[in-house]
């Protein structure tokens, strides 16, 4: 017999080169990547609450980068303990797309 298991997640929106899926049933978010033969995906932030706290705080440090451009580096990684003290998920993995995107914000692509 086959598997008759069925993800039914729902689509949240692309962060980086990654589709973010809630799982409505655990209320995880996870980020879903092509894999070489199948969809590879991980969790990313144990729930919404924690995709929201993470990307408003980020919106935040963007916009005072906006105006201030100096310390970015220290700002950034008070940013990324703030969020890692809230919920370790989004820096748990080092290819996490928060990691890429952190790194982007010290370089000045964001």
């Amino acid at each position: 017999m086959g598997d008759d298991t069925t993800i039914t997640w729902l689509v949240l929106g692309l962060f980086a080169d990654t589709t973010l899926a809630l799982d409505p049933d655990q209320g995880t978010v996870y980020a879903l990547g092509d894999g070489e033969e199948e969809l590879v995906y991980h969790p990313i932030h144990r729930d919404v609450e924690s995709l929201v706290y993470a990307l408003t705080k980020f919106e935040a440090l963007r916009r005072q980068l906006e105006n201030d451009d100096e310390e970015t580096e220290e700002r950034v990684d008070a940013l990324r303990g703030e969020i890692t003290e809230f919920n370790p998920l989004p820096f748990a993995d080092e290819d996490s797309q928060w990691h890429l995107a952190f790194e982007e914000v010290i370089d000045g692509i964001w």
